[in-house]
């Protein structure tokens, strides 16, 4: 005897089966030729050359506003995707610029465009590093060595810490859209696991010591389809639901 109750799960399954959210990641390569100064960039995924981003480059202040200016981006083959962030009224400026995304002077802001909204899930980065910044030391008075007429004449000094070594790591910002988000640890490859979606975002520099390039980015589109009918299979599956119900109801009754 087939069982009903299973059969009434198949069918919720083919239901559900049919809203089900899909999900596509693309990857973005900034590694693989070297362009000259532009203002904006495209780069097509490396699964479907129709999925595109565009870069361009800008500046923000400490207060985190951000400003599309005069700035400009460009590629290195094997190094990645830099940014030239105060070139205006200055057109040699980026030639002995640190080429680097940078929080030296400016605070250099790498801006991406996508033709769909997505969801950023990885940034891979190069020519990171971190800066070692030895102790500081001050010199100060100690103990009297020698008096005379009741005043010191020659003191004994000893050098005091003021501020310990550390080692300085850089750092990036994110923006989504325009609005800063968060800020982390540049690594080889830094994942994100809940941002939202997003049509822009951005990475820059704001700090003295960090400096950085991207090298390229995975991002995720989901589709979330509308509701449809229930398929054809789906319905034939509930008329002959209905229609064992109705037997089953007879059967007793006799």
């Amino acid at each position: 005897m087939i069982d009903t109750k299973w059969v009434a799960a198949a069918a919720v399954t083919v239901c559900m089966a049919a809203g089900t959210a899909q999900a596509a990641t693309y990857t973005f390569d900034f590694t693989d030729s070297t362009s000259g100064w532009q203002n904006t960039l495209s780069f097509a995924s490396l699964e479907d050359p129709t999925v595109k981003v565009t870069a361009s480059a800008g500046t923000y202040s400490n207060s985190n506003v951000v400003t599309a200016g005069d700035a400009r981006v460009r590629t290195w083959a094997g190094a990645g995707l830099g940014v030239c962030g105060d070139v205006a009224g200055k057109s040699n400026n980026c030639k002995d610029k640190d080429h680097r995304i940078d929080g030296n002077d400016t605070n250099d802001l790498a801006m991406f465009v996508f033709e769909k909204a997505m969801q950023v899930t990885s940034i891979s980065f190069s020519y990171f590093d971190s800066v070692f910044v030895p102790a500081k030391y001050k010199i100060e008075k100690t103990t009297c060595k020698s008096v005379k007429w009741g005043y010191c004449t020659s003191w004994n000094y000893t050098y005091v810490l003021e501020t310990p070594s550390e080692t300085i790591v850089d750092m990036f910002d994110l923006f989504l859209g325009t609005e800063y988000a968060t800020t982390d640890v540049v690594e080889g490859r830094v994942t994100f696991s809940d941002l939202p979606t997003v049509l822009s975002f951005g990475i820059g520099a704001s700090g003295k010591h960090d400096a950085f390039k991207i090298t390229g980015m995975t991002a995720a589109h989901i589709e979330t389809p509308a509701a449809v009918p229930l398929p054809a299979g789906g319905l034939l599956l509930l008329t002959a639901m209905g229609g064992m119900a109705a037997l089953k109801r007879r059967r007793k009754a006799a």
